[in-house]
């Protein structure tokens, strides 16, 4: 279970469809076992991953090369001395997952997940923490004269739960790029559901979003950000979120209140020039696997380029 405080919303964002299809949800999730309720998403993870298998999926003969030229290494990945396959991970990417694949033994022991190596924070894949990927997916899905159609989707320190997994099977991005270094490198093209004429390139590179940066303009400009769980300190600042791609793009924003590197994000309201809030909401899920509980969501169109940004952190 969990609570839902209040929200605000511009208009078109029907708040009442959100919270039918939030406390569907969370119905639906409670009636099941709790081993399956607890890895909802790892279901959904490798029903994605079985898609890809199929043969109407293009992939490069490499691998581990990006889309479309198949010439670079997917980012996050190198050639090892003598080979011409990108077939490891970079330094710093090696080091993350060492490090997260120590706390995770550490921590679980013998009850590690085989499927979740880096499993560090297996409450995020719970119902009540789900609900947060459920409503963005919703909100994207769902586009009206707030927030238009999704071209080109971003997902910042996605964990076991890309947000494309919670995107209505209508909707086809012409491309998603997931920022996550626990996750394996991966570039293919995906045929649409809606229209097989038309496909959605999917990439996930592991790397560190500080690291993304330096690449960033050799990828798809976002016009739709996520960053759920967004952390100040370890993660990325306001200032990269709000300064690396150029406007308009609409940022989806999930973070922790009462975490004090998290607090430049309180000031995020929308009320800058060029500027604009469209959906706030604050949820406290019921559990005692963290003390951050009480978590705070927005989704902010941005138009301009604010001139004071590059004062802040």
């Amino acid at each position: 279970t969990f609570a839902w405080f209040g929200a605000t919303s511009s208009k078109g964002i029907s708040m009442f469809c959100i919270g039918l299809i939030a406390i569907a949800f969370l119905l639906c999730a409670s009636l099941l076992q709790p081993s399956f309720a607890s890895h909802a998403a790892g279901d959904r993870l490798k029903h994605f991953y079985k898609r890809i298998l199929r043969k109407d999926v293009k992939r490069c003969p490499d691998k581990t090369k990006l889309l479309p030229n198949c010439t670079d290494c997917i980012l996050g990945l190198q050639k090892a001395p003598g080979s011409e396959s990108c077939d490891e991970f970079i330094a710093g990417t090696k080091a993350i997952r060492r490090e997260l694949k120590m706390i995770t033994e550490r921590r679980f022991g013998n009850k590690t997940v085989a499927d979740r190596p880096f499993g560090v924070y297996p409450y995020l894949e719970r119902p009540d923490f789900l609900i947060r990927q459920i409503t963005f997916g919703y909100i994207m899905s769902s586009p009206d004269d707030g927030i238009p159609p999704v071209r080109h989707v971003m997902d910042i320190g996605a964990y076991y739960n890309p947000i494309n997994l919670f995107l209505s099977p209508e909707v086809c991005p012409e491309s998603v790029t997931v920022i996550e270094p626990i996750l394996d490198a991966l570039s293919v093209y995906v045929p649409c559901a809606s229209d097989h004429s038309k496909h959605t390139h999917f990439m996930i590179l592991p790397v560190t979003f500080h690291n993304f940066v330096l690449f960033a303009a050799s990828y798809p400009k976002p016009d739709a950000l996520v960053c759920i769980g967004c952390d100040a300190h370890y993660g990325t600042s306001r200032k990269l979120l709000e300064t690396t791609f150029a406007k308009p793009f609409t940022l989806y924003l999930e973070y922790p209140l009462g975490y004090k590197p998290d607090e430049v994000f309180e000031e995020m309201n929308g009320q800058e020039k060029g500027e604009r809030l469209l959906y706030k909401l604050l949820i406290q899920p019921n559990t005692t696997a963290t003390p951050y509980t009480k978590r705070m969501m927005k989704v902010i169109h941005y138009t301009e380029v604010n001139a004071t940004s590059s004062d802040r952190n």
